[in-house]
């Protein structure tokens, strides 16, 4: 008798690890991607929110604390999520010329079409020696910020 209620204790718990564990991940695809919408039609651009179950992890950094109150508000309002860690960090944005900052968007929007991989093992991207897009022109110098790599 007591063989039979362990066994089907057992089983119970087998059963509900088996269903936790399959559904876990499009619970959390779920959840990430509500509460990418909810953060962009609040115009808050937290691009790193991670989900652990139903625990959000926030990172990366904004411009203000208050923003920073925001996501944290705004992500806590998504049905389903039980926590929010907020790590984001503020950081003052330093200005930047507009001829500057139009560059940068085109490059923002053209590397975003762009398919990077890594290689097993490894931090470095391959890069081609010249880019087949005459729009982004760019050649392999083999330095970063100057340095060679």
């Amino acid at each position: 008798m007591r063989l039979n209620l362990l066994l089907g204790i057992l089983a119970f718990f087998l059963l509900c690890f088996s269903c936790i564990s399959r559904h876990l991940p499009r619970i959390e695809r779920d959840l990430r991607s509500r509460s990418a919408e909810v953060q962009e039609s609040a115009n808050i651009p937290v691009r790193d929110i991670r989900f652990n179950g139903r625990d959000a992890t926030l990172a990366g950094s904004i411009a203000s604390e208050e923003l920073t109150r925001r996501a944290e508000e705004v992500v806590s309002s998504v049905d389903g999520v039980r926590m929010v860690d907020n790590r984001l960090a503020v950081t003052r944005a330093t200005p930047v010329s507009e001829g500057s900052a139009a560059i940068q968007l085109n490059l923002d929007h053209l590397v975003a079409e762009k398919v990077i991989g890594f290689s097993a093992g490894s931090d470095e991207a391959p890069v081609p020696k010249r880019d087949t897009d005459s729009r982004l022109n760019c050649r392999r110098t083999g330095k970063v910020n100057g340095i060679p790599t």
